[in-house]
């Protein structure tokens, strides 16, 4: 599972080969079920980095890398969400950082993470002890207050309701 997280991963800033590693995503898709935190973790990494912010794989057309855009469609995104409840926070980072990602996106694919609650899960992390997750929700929460007037009004409401 390691080697697979790690073929997703940007090399001296070059992005993935996408065609080369989508391959393995469905059975990815299928460890952040596993009951080994070891294997949810590594497969979110792998989602984390192949959503990795990049204006190519935000704007889905002719010419862009549909990276983040085959990642949703496929159904990765409500898993990965479930796992932002997860106590572990060596499983919670990658699941954040994936869900960063999307919401660096385009208005609709934060419009996705709306649509799954992401805001009560994020609302929970901005209490969490460890700085990391605190930082790394503060970022997801920017990210939709980048989006569409009624987005920022949901993500207004994610501090004290949650």
């Amino acid at each position: 599972m390691w080697l697979l997280s790690n073929l997703c991963r940007t090399r001296d800033d070059k992005p993935t080969n996408f065609e080369r590693v989508k391959i393995c995503l469905p059975y990815m898709l299928q460890m952040l079920q596993d009951s080994s935190e070891d294997v949810m973790t590594d497969a979110c990494w792998c989602f984390a980095f192949i959503t990795d912010y990049n204006k190519q794989n935000t704007e889905v057309g002719a010419a862009a890398r549909p990276d983040r855009q085959y990642v949703l469609n496929m159904g990765a995104l409500p898993s990965i969400v479930q796992l932002l409840d997860n106590p572990n926070s060596k499983v919670v980072t990658p699941a954040l950082r994936t869900v960063g990602n999307v919401l660096a996106g385009n208005d609709q694919q934060t419009q996705q993470c709306l649509d799954l609650q992401v805001v009560s899960y994020l609302g929970r992390l901005l209490a969490s002890s460890n700085p990391l997750i605190v930082k790394e929700t503060a970022w997801c929460l920017s990210n939709i207050t980048a989006g569409t007037v009624d987005q920022v009004q949901v993500g207004e409401g994610s501090g004290g309701d949650a």
